[in-house]
């Protein structure tokens, strides 16, 4: 037994912290004060600042790396909306990262995933991942050789839809095409550029799109502006398309680690309205008006014994309060940790009435694996189920350049 566990002590720690994701990953994007405030109005789709389709809009899909941004952060192709933004997992030149994780449900939600990260011949990389999530089941497949990328999606369950993009990026311009079908009888082809260039103090962006949905064709132009002057950020954006025309802006301004920001929008949907926003790593304190207004925060904390993230937003509008959170408590073994806490999701509308989701969570990280478990639903008789599982994540050794060799991946 003492040598059992002094073989567990010398394994390498790794990222397995986030085991609670798995089991349920609506709660990574919706335990944020963005998502709240965000959840009554109109969103847009992004993957990694770009738009997911030229034309159109996917449906809310979870994914390993999601973050929730609003009309001044999504920039130039964000419609002044808030946005999903799919982020893609860093690329590898000389690391193999590999992670898989099965749930097993006692209502039909069970839910697996697989990704690999690794670098492939002829100086390119590839990520790919697999995964369902309860009811939804998505598959994606990116591929990059220096300015070159290539990406392949596909979701079905619920939602049905997939699509094939090719790409060419450099400093000041992007380019890309692709074809893509946001429903069985969907289909558009697609063509997207955008062009950068730095005048004096001024950052401009210009960019256009072009998609064929069935038999007509379809477009959006856009514009932006910016400068950052010492701590502060201006800009600008300009959007016109066949749904109408949009604009937006703001100011942001920084001390140390704290934004304050304030911008407006005018979308080509909605009502315009303005917003004020507080942002720290640790927290973030967001507000709209003028239409749907709104006041939303969120806090992180972690500490050696305690994490966890708690986000809550009220609708003066709809004189309603919603709120979503996470905790869990620990304690270390050796290279392992036990963790075991709640998750509950809640809301009050304007007659008063409660509707609560409480789920209890338990896991076990040792090294590079996690066992989980929850009980979900649990004050609800009827929903009630269990989930449980494990999670692994490894990597190969690092790369070794043998004596008098020098090279590395070229990224021009």
């Amino acid at each position: 037994m003492i040598l059992l566990i002094a073989l567990i002590s010398l394994f390498p720690q790794e990222e397995t912290e986030n085991w609670p994701i798995l089991l349920q990953r609506s709660y990574q994007l919706g335990c944020s004060a963005d998502y709240l405030i965000s959840r009554n109005t109109e969103t847009g789709s992004l993957i990694e600042g770009l738009p997911f389709v030229s034309v159109g809009e996917v449906p809310l899909i979870p994914w390993t790396e999601v973050e929730m941004r609003d009309p001044q952060q999504a920039g130039l192709w964000g419609r002044g909306l808030w946005n999903v933004d799919f982020l893609e997992r860093p690329f590898q030149d000389s690391l193999s990262l590999s992670k898989i994780g099965l749930i097993q449900n006692t209502k039909d939600h069970s839910r697996y995933l697989f990704q690999l990260d690794r670098p492939l011949p002829g100086y390119s990389s590839g990520n790919f991942q697999i995964m369902r999530d309860d009811s939804i089941a998505i598959y994606s497949s990116l591929l990059r050789r220096k300015k070159f990328n290539f990406r392949i999606q596909s979701w079905e369950g619920t939602n049905y839809g997939w699509g094939a993009w090719g790409g060419w990026s450099s400093d000041n311009l992007m380019i890309r095409t692709g074809f893509s079908r946001l429903s069985h009888s969907d289909r558009r082809p697609e063509l997207l550029a955008s062009l950068n260039r730095d005048i004096s103090v001024f950052d401009l962006s210009l960019g256009g799109a072009v998609a064929k949905v069935d038999s007509t064709l379809q477009g959006r132009g856009v514009a932006g502006l910016s400068a950052v002057l010492g701590n502060s950020t201006i800009a600008s954006y300009f959007e016109y398309s066949d749904s109408g025309e949009a604009y937006w802006g703001g100011l942001e301004h920084s001390i140390d680690d704290i934004v304050f920001a304030g911008a407006f929008s005018n979308p080509s949907s909605e009502d315009m309205f303005q917003t004020i926003s507080i942002r720290h790593p640790d927290f973030n304190i967001v507000s709209r008006f003028s239409a749907n207004t709104s006041l939303a925060a969120d806090i992180s904390y972690g500490y050696n014994f305690v994490r966890g993230k708690s986000a809550v937003c009220w609708n003066f509008d709809t004189d309603s309060l919603s709120s979503s959170n996470w905790l869990l408590l620990g304690i270390d073994w050796y290279n392992g940790r036990f963790e075991a806490g709640p998750r509950i999701a809640c809301g009050v509308d304007s007659t008063g009435a409660l509707d609560e989701t409480l789920d209890i969570l338990v896991g076990f990280s040792l090294a590079t694996f996690s066992f989980n478990s929850a009980v979900e639903h649990l004050t609800h008789d009827i929903d009630r189920n269990w989930s449980f599982g494990i999670t692994w994540f490894f990597t190969d050794q690092a790369a070794v350049t043998p004596i008098d060799e020098e090279g590395e991946r070229d990224a021009s």
